[in-house]
């Protein structure tokens, strides 16, 4: 997974932190997407670049799984 952040990325974050409605709370960063997590107005969202549909889908699969066996 490439760590640098594209011009792109850069504009979307830069974007979602200029809203201050907007308090950021994670970003992640795979070779299919880069998403920005925010809480607002006492409730969250996310905005995303998707690089590739099918990785993404595949990688929220993986996180479905992960936290099925969690709270199990």
């Amino acid at each position: 997974m490439n760590t640098n952040i594209t011009p792109s990325e850069s504009a979307l974050l830069s974007r979602i932190a200029s809203n201050s409605a907007k308090v950021i709370t994670s970003i992640e960063k795979t070779d299919s997407q880069f998403r920005v997590h925010y809480k607002q107005f006492g409730g969250s969202g996310s905005e995303a670049i998707i690089y590739s549909l099918g990785g993404s889908m595949v990688e929220a699969a993986q996180k479905i799984v992960e936290l099925k066996k969690a709270i199990a």
